[in-house]
């Protein structure tokens, strides 16, 4: 199953973002089998254009999700969520939600376009509960976005990432360079949570692999700062 080049939440009509997302989730998957979610950005012209990805925006009830994966082992890659190619606040309370029972679900992607951006969430970009699996976080500008030359600010969200789960998780991976300021490959982008006590990325419970990621900048060394890069409490072991 593939869902791509959707509208979910939003519409663009007559130059202006529109929110049509009185319901909780946009995407509520449980369920097994193969699921992808999006497909390749490659830009194209006007603001609305995205070609694959989808555009998953304002789900900002309390506890209102982008994508909710409840059970399963979706493929997310290429979406816009909270925003878009502008930057715009189009926010949802969480982008993107692993419940307990996720399964080797991947977000994002090594290959550029096919990471997804998140931006403008009430509270969290990526939730984190699962509790077996293998999980990948690739790849993806989260609070941030490259656009015209231009990093954008995507807050105000508490947390990029916030972790309360077990199970093999990995956040990033090799970068190895490329071409383009906003060339990463495996790594995630995680900038801009630089409100008090706003934090990259949160591991309260947990033993994920973290490597390859700018956390407050980019490969310019531009200031892209969060308040606290990565937060790891009592429960975290062997980060």
């Amino acid at each position: 199953q593939t869902i791509k080049g959707n509208f979910i939440g939003t519409t663009f009509d007559a130059g202006t973002w529109r929110d049509l997302a009185p319901v909780l989730h946009g995407i509520y998957v449980s369920g097994a089998g193969g699921l992808t979610i999006g497909g390749t950005c490659t830009a194209g012209s006007g603001p609305q254009s995205i070609y694959e990805g989808n555009y998953i925006a304002y789900h900002n009830a309390a506890s209102a999700t982008g994508v909710y994966v409840d059970n399963g082992a979706p493929t997310i890659y290429g979406n816009y969520f909270g925003t878009n190619r502008a930057g715009g606040d189009l926010g949802n309370y969480y982008d993107i939600q692993l419940a307990v029972n996720a399964d080797n679900v991947t977000i994002g992607s090594s290959t550029y376009g096919q990471g997804n951006t998140l931006g403008w969430s009430d509270v969290v970009g990526i939730y984190y509960l699962a509790s077996g699996g293998t999980q990948t976080i690739q790849g993806n500008y989260i609070g941030t976005t490259f656009d015209a030359g231009t990093w954008r600010d995507l807050g105000p969200a508490l947390y990029g990432l916030y972790f309360n789960g077990t199970g093999t998780l990995s956040v990033g991976g090799t970068h190895t360079g490329g071409t383009g300021t906003q060339s990463i490959n495996e790594g995630n982008y995680i900038c801009h949570y630089d409100g008090l006590s706003n934090y990259g990325i949160v591991v309260i419970n947990g033993s994920p692999t973290i490597e390859g990621n700018f956390i407050g900048t980019n490969r310019a060394g531009d200031d892209l700062g969060n308040y606290v890069g990565i937060i790891m409490t009592a429960g975290a072991d062997n980060v």
